[in-house]
């Protein structure tokens, strides 16, 4: 079986042809009983109702509609205001500029949206965390290019590391649907003998009728005031009516493949998500912590997967235990747990310390966890200052050892090895058209890779895994 998704950034809110192109999709799904994903911009759910177009709102309704921002790219982006925010008042700052879409959208469309595409190159860590507070778990973008091989991944909470496959916009100059069908028979070819095979293809419906993006007419580095937008140049008409033709024929030809299997993001996500209380045992905990003090990274000691921040919660929280009761406990329940999001200490050396004064570190540690739901960044010993990456290696080497008298702590990377994958060097800011001149999102590039704690890929659930598993 291949999964395929159909995935549509319905956004342009100024150009009013826009709503022909959107029609246009509602209908090609209605017609063929599948459900695309309209990944619907707040402000353009709004101009649908202003403009009194209850029938592609019934249309679009009758698929998953998703969110897709507020307003998009109206200035300041997500980046743009985030990187000057303290992490929690960035997260709250989300919550509240976005929780007005979120409901705009659901309103319109009688749904609450499962997945959130982001606006342009507008990702933003912070943002992941707010969506998942406001009950959209699901990020369909990722900049995590090579670790998207996972397909999809967890980070930062969210179910994520969702490429596009295949763009239709790739091929509107042209209008060659057949290089589209060859592409797709590749990537068909390798999915389908696969247990998790999926092709996601993607669009803009605005680009379906024109022949250049209304943001970048309007928001290009800087805003434009609302009475001087300007709607986008438009295709020839010939040339909406060919393209269409194009696409009905691929979408058939698609369709027509043994296996294929059209699914939302919110299935997706039904067939990824984790069980809401899960307990780890401590034969897993020993084999987590036999990978820990080797390498820093996701793990797999039984079925499922772990992230370091989630290895690290375990951790403290069974030394803690160690300490009350003097000996390990049999099982730990799992707590959701983000990365760091300061810098790390330069911890150099060594420090050996006394069984129960570790111990003692741990519960303490373990409490920090507890409460903020997340890994510190340095914990304070004495007069040193030491990283997470050192201190989960000894919790590891405690795990495994319980009875000795002593633990070192030893400088060590603080960086997952998911970091070394070579994304977060490709994440940039800089000179890209969406953001204000001389705007580098530094900050934002520093917390992405302090969430790479997080990554972890995803699996899936027992009622999704097929017989030949």
């Amino acid at each position: 079986m291949v999964r395929v998704i159909f995935s549509l950034d319905t956004e342009d809110y100024i150009t009013p042809q826009h709503d022909d192109a959107v029609e246009f999709w509602a209908k090609l799904f209605a017609e063929r009983k599948i459900r695309g994903c309209f990944n619907v911009v707040a402000e353009y759910a709004r101009a649908l109702k202003a403009r009194k177009r209850g029938d592609i709102i019934n249309l679009v309704s009758g698929n998953e509609a998703d969110y897709h921002s507020n307003v998009h790219s109206v200035h300041p982006t997500f980046p743009e205001y985030l990187d000057t925010m303290d992490w929690d008042d960035g997260i709250n700052e989300v919550i509240r500029k976005e929780a007005e879409g979120i409901k705009d959208v659901e309103d319109i469309f009688g749904q609450h949206p499962s997945s959130y595409m982001q606006p342009g190159g507008s990702f933003a860590p912070q943002v992941l965390y707010a969506m998942c507070q406001m009950g959209i778990p699901v990020m369909t973008w990722t900049f995590l290019s090579s670790l998207s091989k996972l397909k999809p991944l967890w980070y930062c909470s969210a179910l994520e590391g969702i490429l596009w496959n295949l763009g239709f916009d790739d091929y509107f100059e042209t209008g060659d649907f057949e290089k589209m069908k060859a592409g797709f028979e590749r990537i068909y070819e390798k999915e389908k003998n696969l247990p998790d095979g999926l092709i996601v293809l993607g669009t803009h419906p605005c680009k379906l009728v024109a022949a250049e993006f209304w943001d970048g007419v309007n928001f290009n580095g800087r805003n434009t005031a609302p009475w001087a937008w300007k709607p986008a140049a438009l295709r020839p008409q010939a040339a909406f009516e060919s393209l269409k033709k194009g696409i009905t024929d691929f979408t058939d030809w698609v369709l027509a493949k043994p296996g294929v299997e059209v699914i939302t993001y919110g299935e997706l996500y039904r067939q990824y998500k984790l069980p809401a209380k899960e307990k780890v045992a401590l034969k897993e905990l020993r084999s987590l912590a036999e990978s820990t003090v080797k390498e820093l990274g996701y793990t797999k000691p039984g079925k499922g997967y772990f992230s370091p921040a989630e290895i690290f919660s375990l951790f403290s929280s069974a030394l803690e235990i160690l300490l009350k009761k003097r000996s390990l406990p049999a099982c730990i329940p799992l707590q959701k747990t983000a990365g760091p999001v300061s810098d790390f200490p330069d911890f150099k050396g060594k420090i050996e310390l006394k069984k129960t004064e570790f111990l003692r570190k741990c519960a303490e540690v373990n409490q920090y966890v507890k409460g903020f739901k997340r890994v510190p960044s340095e914990i304070k010993i004495g007069s040193a200052r030491v990283g997470p990456g050192s201190f989960i290696r000894s919790m590891a080497a405690a795990m495994l050892k319980p009875a000795a008298k002593t633990v070192k702590i030893e400088s060590a990377d603080n960086y997952p090895q998911a970091v070394k994958s070579g994304d977060f060097e490709n994440l940039k800011y800089k000179d890209q058209w969406l953001f204000v001149q001389g705007f580098e999102g530094k900050n934002i590039i520093r917390w992405a890779k302090l969430q790479s704690w997080t990554i972890k890929p995803a699996r899936l659930n027992k009622e999704s895994e097929s017989p030949a598993q």
